[in-house]
């Protein structure tokens, strides 16, 4: 049996393997804001399910993009 090869050495220069990651990575995963002076110790953290829909995730989801709106983790 054939060792494992990627399709990026199967074809290459032909074929670009890009993932869904790649489609998301145009948008930071985190965004810091603070003041302009730190008075007390504290961190807010609240994290949620986001916003950003790349075309090509909306092309494979099967929820359209105000469904998709809908169920998002808003608060």
């Amino acid at each position: 049996m054939a060792p494992f090869q990627p399709c990026a050495l199967v074809f290459p220069g032909s074929f670009k393997l890009k993932t869904a990651a790649e489609d998301f990575s145009v948008v930071p995963p985190f965004e810091i804001r603070s003041g302009a002076e730190q008075r007390v110790p504290f961190l807010f953290n609240s994290p949620h399910s986001g916003r950003h829909y790349p075309d090509r995730f909306l092309a494979m989801a099967r929820l359209d993009r105000n469904a998709i709106r809908r169920s998002e983790d808003c608060y």
